[in-house]
């Protein structure tokens, strides 16, 4: 749901690519999501082969729960949030370095 967060209305391959799962594996997640309400999915009207990703209702309601979440453990680590987005960038780099290595 973060991956959708700041992008409402994004591929089904941008969405994996932010999570680093493949389509396939990705799609069962989806179709769940969808289900509960979280997500919608809809094919682009230009190519149909395009799987387009909304946020639904109830996926729009999680993320308030979500920001008192991540609040939450943020401070029970102790870092400071500016330390915690230069961690997340260089975990991202370092898993993109694997996959290159790989």
């Amino acid at each position: 749901m973060p991956a959708l967060w700041g992008h409402d209305g994004i591929t089904l391959r941008t969405v994996a690519e932010r999570v680093f799962l493949d389509s396939a594996t990705l799609t069962l997640l989806l179709k769940r999501l969808e289900a509960a309400g979280r997500v919608n999915r809809s094919h682009e009207s230009t190519d149909e082969r395009q799987v387009l990703i909304t946020r639904g209702e109830d996926g729009r309601a999680l993320k308030a729960a979500v920001a008192i979440i991540s609040t939450t453990a943020l401070r029970a680590t102790g870092i400071n949030r500016q330390s915690f987005e230069q961690l997340r960038v260089d975990l991202i780099q370092l898993r993109r370095s694997l996959d290159i290595a790989i």
